[in-house]
């Protein structure tokens, strides 16, 4: 069993080594903030969304780098050096729990490649960040572990996990990237349910089955949702008490997870989330209230997505903010 990251096994690697991740997007329905306490959550996978990622090693031409292409780059890439993973950034932040593995790329004369294939918009909200974040510590940790373990059994996996997303955001509990790494082969839209136990890194978390029909919608607010700013805000009290409310919806759904329940539950968690004051003053979320339109915020920044019981078709005075339908065959 891999136990440290920091010990590099002596093998002789291929010239080459190349991966391709294609991740789906997703959204946290119900337990946001209680899955920092345990508590558990509902997370739906959107497969109509996906992030491709490439990463290949290679023999380097010149001076070893790590290069990043993507489209979502002002200049269409970047350059890290393996040497400066410590100082601030979300790609710094990703990388730096494999910072002596990158080293050992570079004493090795190799080039570590990202090349972002196809994207969705940061502003949709349906998880463009975890989908990186998990393409390229899946990459890390199968390379480092010669492909001998599963990432979502390991717990260096989830060790190397949780320190990306403290230095990212300064905390999480990394349902996304599991669950979108988890949905990896999936074709169709998938509930789940997600949750950290007291005593070991590794979550527990499984698609939620028997359940089918239509969920709702989600509609992008475009907005940025800063997570650490977010999280940032809340004294321990006041983020226990909101928790535990969140959480006790999310027990509720998961006793009967049937769409039939979703209207209700929504209305319970925009209730709550007027109470403590965290609905963005934004144009969509005061056209919904000012339309009668049953909703809650998603993500802890309040600022990624709305989600409504009704359909697109009852949605038609909302059809630009429109991201997509949830229908769980």
């Amino acid at each position: 069993m891999l136990r440290n990251s920091s010990v590099i096994k002596s093998y002789k690697a291929p010239a080459v080594v190349s991966k391709l991740y294609s991740l789906p997007g997703k959204a946290l329905l119900f337990g946001e903030y209680g899955l920092l306490l345990g508590s558990p959550g509902v997370v739906v996978t959107l497969p109509a969304f996906r992030m491709q990622v490439s990463c290949v090693v290679q023999d380097a031409s010149s001076t070893p780098v790590i290069q990043i292409y993507s489209a979502f780059l002002k200049t269409g890439r970047a350059t890290l050096r393996s040497d400066a993973l410590e100082e601030n950034g979300f790609f710094q932040g990703i990388l730096a729990p494999y910072k002596a593995m990158l080293e050992q790329f570079y004493a090795n004369g190799k080039d570590f490649v990202i090349t972002i294939e196809k994207g969705f918009p940061p502003h949709l909200g349906v998880g463009s960040s975890s989908a990186l974040l998990a393409s390229l510590h899946a990459f890390l940790f199968d390379y480092l572990s010669q492909g001998q373990e599963a990432p979502l059994t390991s717990p260096v996996f989830f060790h190397h996990l949780h320190d990306s997303l403290k230095r990212i955001q300064g905390t999480g509990s990394g349902y996304d990237a599991t669950v979108q790494l988890a949905a990896s082969q999936m074709s169709h839209p998938q509930l789940w349910r997600y949750q950290q136990p007291p005593i070991t890194p590794v979550p527990d978390f499984a698609p939620i089955t028997g359940s089918s029909g239509h969920y709702g919608t989600l509609l992008a607010t475009q907005v940025y949702a800063n997570t650490k700013v977010a999280l940032a805000q809340f004294s321990k009290e006041k983020h226990a008490k909101y928790a535990q409310a969140h959480a006790a919806l999310a027990e509720a759904f998961l006793k009967d997870p049937c769409p039939d329940r979703c209207p209700t539950l929504i209305a319970k968690a925009q209730h709550i989330q007027k109470q403590q004051g965290h609905l963005p003053n934004i144009d969509l979320i005061n056209n919904l209230e000012r339309a009668r339109v049953p909703f809650k915020s998603l993500g802890a920044g309040f600022g990624d997505c709305v989600w409504s019981p009704w359909t697109a078709r009852q949605l038609q005075d909302f059809r630009p903010y429109i991201v997509t339908e949830i229908l769980v065959p």
